[in-house]
């Protein structure tokens, strides 16, 4: 299974809006508090704000970079899913 690791801090919608994406999506993930360790995380990546979103080590963004790469298929690329998995799982939704 695909490593995804998602580095937030409280009050951020945007984080809430990734983990609901990534529960909905049923792709498991660990959320690493970044409350003490902010400032540190941001100049590691160079990104300003959070959610910091990594998938296998590879850092990917933000929530917006992360809406980017499903819209463009290039998630499901990174995560090993082909547009038939999300077509199964589209159906099994329907049931």
């Amino acid at each position: 299974m695909t490593h995804i690791q998602i580095y937030t801090i409280k009050g951020c919608p945007y984080c809430e809006a990734a983990k609901e994406f990534f529960d909905r999506e049923g792709l498991s993930y660990e959320e690493i508090p970044s409350d003490k360790n902010k400032e540190e995380i941001k100049q590691k990546t160079g990104h300003p704000t959070f959610p910091q979103i990594f998938i296998e080590d590879d850092f990917i963004g933000g929530y917006d970079d992360l809406m980017h790469l499903n819209e463009t298929g290039q998630l499901n690329e990174m995560l090993g899913r082909s547009e038939e998995d999300d077509m199964l799982d589209d159906d099994a939704d329907d049931d």
